[in-house]
């Protein structure tokens, strides 16, 4: 019984203080997650990315890192939008932004493409006047 304690405490003095550096470190680290992601989905998204229409069936988020000037910015991508229906859903999320109740929101649409994929990205900037 007296190895088995002795077993469990080292345990913890190890784990607690790399469980420790490596939260601090996170900080640091852009966090891609989706809806499905319970936890990181509850706590890193902000509301205006929780109320905006989903225009497509393929999307993710994204919480970047904090920047040294306090401005926390996070995204919200939807993926594999054909050319043909782009502006359609850029429109929708346009209208969504231009109706969102909250003035002092800093959102944000464009789109972007590569290898022929094109994307649609809303960005929300939130800054500590934000709340």
């Amino acid at each position: 019984m007296k190895k088995f304690r002795l077993i469990l405490a080292f345990f913890f003095m190890v784990s607690l203080p790399l469980f420790y550096f490596y939260s601090m470190t996170r900080v640091f680290v852009d966090e891609e997650y989706t809806q499905h992601d319970y936890f990181r989905y509850i706590l890193l998204t902000p509301g205006p990315l929780k109320k905006a229409p989903r225009v497509s069936d393929k999307w993710y988020f994204i919480a970047h890192a904090q920047e040294v000037n306090g401005l926390q910015k996070s995204e919200l991508i939807f993926k594999e939008i054909p050319i043909s229906e782009i502006d359609l859903r850029l429109g929708q999320l346009e209208s969504f932004i231009d109706n969102y109740p909250d003035d002092n929101a800093i959102l944000s649409v464009f789109t972007t493409s590569s290898d022929k994929k094109y994307e649609l990205r809303i960005v929300y900037y939130e800054t500590n006047d934000n709340t």
